[in-house]
């Protein structure tokens, strides 16, 4: 017994080992001329991402929300090698949307290239606060664009990683595995993220279609990654704005509930809040920025990447 479980516990680490120093470095050939797409690109995860595609020589098609996140992105990356389109996409307005699908489609033509992946990275956080004080409202907004926009965007470039056989990334979060008191919006919003990227990894990847039970299961090719990043700093740890939107919050509920909680309820969710963006966020993100650039280029990514130790040992 103990000579398995010695036998078993060695060809896991030597698996572990092969893995990280072999299989994850390798990419896949001619990676200079393949086309990338990224959402919420104005700061964090998805503008460094840009940045390291853009060093590899790759057609980086950058969607960004704000027009001053596009002038900005273009300044600082002027003198990378690549090609980057830098766009205003708001993956929570469908015409926003659209257009982008009809200039990036009209730029590939033009290039004679395929777009071979599409990275859901845009995403925001929402208000923090215990359900009792939020509205319908506070759970639409975050919905819209974590959730809706990740189904907007992957609908609208469906078809053209479809006929490149590529790939479609989705950005999670650790809020699926473990819920933080306060997180009601943001964690919904994810867990019904990481359902939509099983149902379409079985639906993209198997299309069945029953034609009076004749027809096979026919293979897309597509390849649904799903990276759940941990407590990284990003751009959505903005603390103070965290902050107001508490205070709004509490402001703006009923005063029953208020007094139900007291009234020093709400400087403690302020403590709280700023105490955990202080000790409880990596600012190390090159690991998140690693596994992007892997699930996008490695020449063998896995349907599920989790980043950072309290993913891991979850």
């Amino acid at each position: 017994m103990i000579w398995y479980l010695s036998l078993f516990a060695f060809l896991a680490l030597f698996y572990f080992i092969v893995d990280r120093l072999i299989f994850a470095k390798l990419l896949i050939p001619g990676i200079a001329n393949k086309a990338v797409l990224i959402t919420g690109c104005g700061s964090g995860f998805g503008k460094d991402l840009v940045i390291r595609c853009l060093r590899n020589g790759m057609t980086v098609f950058a969607g960004c929300r704000r027009t001053v996140s596009v002038d900005e992105l273009r300044e600082e990356c002027k003198a990378l090698p690549g090609l980057l389109y830098a766009l205003q996409m708001d993956v929570a307005d469908d015409k926003s949307v659209a257009d982008a699908r009809d200039f990036v489609e009209t730029k590939l033509a033009e290039l004679g290239q395929e777009l071979i992946a599409v990275v859901n990275n845009a995403g925001v956080r929402g208000t923090h606060m215990y359900d009792d004080f939020l509205t319908m409202q506070h759970y639409r907004s975050v919905w819209e664009t974590n959730t809706f926009g990740t189904i907007r965007v992957t609908q609208a470039f469906k078809s053209l990683i479809k006929k490149s056989r590529g790939r479609i990334v989705i950005c999670s979060s650790s809020c699926t595995l473990f819920i933080i008191p306060s997180y009601g919006p943001y964690a919904t919003s994810k867990a019904a993220v990481d359902a939509y990227a099983d149902v379409i990894r079985r639906v993209l990847i198997y299309r069945i279609i029953y034609k009076l039970f004749r027809n096979e299961l026919a293979p897309f090719g597509v390849k649904v990654i799903l990276v759940v990043p941990g407590s990284f700093e990003s751009g959505m740890q903005d603390t103070n704005r965290l902050l107001m939107m508490l205070q709004e919050a509490w402001d703006s509920c009923d005063e029953k509930v208020r007094k139900e909680y007291g009234n020093d309820f709400i400087e403690r969710a302020k403590a709280f809040v700023g105490e955990f963006q202080q000790t409880g966020i990596s600012k190390d993100i090159k690991w998140v920025e690693d596994t992007y650039f892997q699930a996008i280029a490695g020449r063998y990514p896995k349907p599920l990447y989790r980043i950072g130790w309290d993913t891991i040992l979850l």
